[in-house]
C-alpha cells in the first residue's frame, strides 16, 4: 500500500518553496547535479532540500584486494544528511573478477552466491531515508526494486542518487524515493 501523496506534499509544502527547492548545479547528460556538499530528498513526489550537507555527511568507499592487486570487495557507505532529511546507503560489491564502485549505475539486489553479478550491488543491512519524522526504509531482498547511480566520482566526492521503494515498517506503507547526494569522501580507497 502507497503512502498518499497528498497527505504528505502538504505536510512538506512549508518546508520547500521557492528557488531553494531546485538544484541549481550543472546540467550533465541530463541530470541536473547539485554542485555542492548536499542532499535532495523526494518523497512520493514531494521533495525536501536540497540542503545544505551538515558537517557528519560523507562516503567512504574501501576495496579490498588479493596479493595480485585484484579486487576481492568494494564497500560503499553513504551518510548524505542535512535540513530534515537523511539517506544512509551502506552497499557492497564482492567476489572473482568484480569492478569496484565507480561511475555508472548499479541495481540493488540481495546477495546470492558468492559473487554480486556484474552491474549490481548488494545492500548491508538496510538502506534508509529519514525525511522529517517520517522514517523509510528497504532490507534484503525488500531493496531489489533499488538503483543506485554515482555520477561523480573523483578524488574528493561523490556524487549521485538512489532510486527506491522503501517501507515504513511500523505500518507496511511503501514509498517512491529518490535520495540525492553530493558528499565528500571520508575514505577513499577505490
Amino acid at each position: 500500500m502507497q503512502r498518499s501523496v497528498g497527505i504528505l506534499a502538504v505536510a512538506l509544502l512549508p518546508l520547500c518553496m521557492g528557488a531553494d527547492c531546485y538544484p541549481d548545479g550543472s546540467t550533465d547528460g541530463g541530470y541536473v547535479g547539485l554542485g555542492t556538499a548536499s542532499i535532495e530528498l523526494t518523497v512520493d513526489g514531494a521533495h525536501l532540500g536540497p540542503y545544505a550537507a551538515a558537517a557528519s555527511a560523507r562516503a567512504d568507499l574501501v576495496t579490498s584486494r588479493n596479493s595480485l592487486g585484484q579486487v576481492l570487495s568494494s564497500d560503499l557507505t553513504i551518510h548524505a544528511a542535512g535540513g530534515l532529511a537523511a539517506c544512509d546507503l551502506h552497499l557492497s560489491r564482492f567476489g572473482t573478477g568484480i569492478q569496484p564502485f565507480g561511475s555508472g549505475a548499479y541495481r540493488v539486489m540481495a546477495a546470492i552466491g558468492a559473487s554480486t553479478p556484474d552491474g549490481t550491488a548488494s545492500p548491508l543491512g538496510g538502506l534508509t531515508a529519514t525525511a522529517g519524522q517520517l522514517n523509510l526504509a528497504c532490507n534484503g531482498s525488500d531493496c531489489d526494486t533499488a538503483v543506485l547511480a554515482n555520477t561523480v566520482v573523483d578524488a574528493t566526492h561523490l556524487e549521485g542518487y538512489l532510486t527506491a521503494t522503501m517501507f515504513d515498517y511500523t505500518d507496511g506503507q511503501s514509498s517512491s524515493v529518490v535520495c540525492s547526494y553530493y558528499v565528500p569522501w571520508g575514505q577513499y580507497q577505490p
